[in-house]
């Protein structure tokens, strides 16, 4: 009888969680906004069989040849955690990663900015962005936090837009669209989305 009570009690709730479910990460190229450079990122490979340890996700940095239209690599490097979105400008020395595998809007690296020999310039964490009060009105799961919609460069690559996430539905929140200036390392709040246009 008791089995059957956790088993109700068990499905009643269920209906209130959210569970995230992961497909493993697999190796992804992006281009910089007019191709002049590639970023490749191999995910990171366990090391231990309890999962327990893992190795640093590699990035590949690839230059175009104009001459030849083919790329070439310029550079090897890694990076901490495991970054789920990757940005790199058309000069190739700045490099912008969002979220964690296992983590949207979790932990302290949140938003990351490396410069184009993959030294790390500064990291930002979900509490950058929003005070507790925005952070209960996003939506979560059991292991994120969607704290923002799409992402990308500003035409004059100088820095990268990050547009508010869509509110949970019932919900009238008041979410922010930010810039991220990659050169001067700071984030600043957007209430007019026609920047994000320029």
């Amino acid at each position: 009888m008791k089995s059957v009570l956790a088993i109700a009690l068990l499905l009643a709730f269920s209906q209130f969680t959210f569970a995230d479910s992961w497909v493993p990460q697999t190796p992804q190229t992006v281009a910089s906004p007019q191709g002049e450079f590639l970023l490749r990122a191999i995910p990171p490979k366990r090391l231990d069989d309890q999962g327990e340890k893992w190795s640093n996700m590699l990035f590949i940095v690839y230059q175009l040849d104009q001459g030849s239209q083919g790329y070439r690599e310029m550079r090897r490097f890694e990076v901490e955690g495991s970054p789920i979105r990757f940005l790199i400008n058309d000069r190739g020395d700045r490099i912008v990663t969002l979220d964690q595998q296992f983590g949207i809007g979790q932990g302290p690296r949140v938003v990351v900015v490396y410069d184009g020999k993959g030294n790390e310039l500064k990291k930002w964490a979900l509490k950058d962005f929003y005070d507790k009060k925005k952070i209960k009105d996003l939506t979560e799961t059991t292991t994120s936090v969607f704290w923002r919609g799409d992402a990308g460069w500003m035409s004059d690559q100088k820095g990268v837009w990050l547009s508010k996430p869509v509110p949970p539905s019932g919900k009238n929140a008041d979410l922010d669209d930010y810039l991220l200036d990659v050169r001067g390392l700071k984030i600043s709040k957007r209430s007019n989305p026609d920047i994000f246009k320029k």
